[in-house]
């Protein structure tokens, strides 16, 4: 846990935490993007989307 430009911020890495982050998403944690990354990325991109279109996408991705 950390903080950068004033945001409190956790960093994981490895596929199990990725999952338990994404997966308990505003139970537990709440995605943010700062301001200046959702307009570099876009709006519609994935990186800067939550809640139930996330949890499709990633539900989508694992039938596959």
């Amino acid at each position: 846990k950390t903080r950068v430009f004033g945001q409190s911020i956790i960093y994981v890495s490895g596929d199990e935490a990725c999952h338990f982050v994404l997966d308990n998403e505003n139970e537990y944690f709440q995605n943010k993007m700062l301001p200046n990354i959702e307009a570099l990325l876009g709006a519609s991109s994935l990186t800067v989307q939550t809640g139930v279109l996330l949890q499709k996408v990633l539900t989508d991705r694992k039938t596959l």
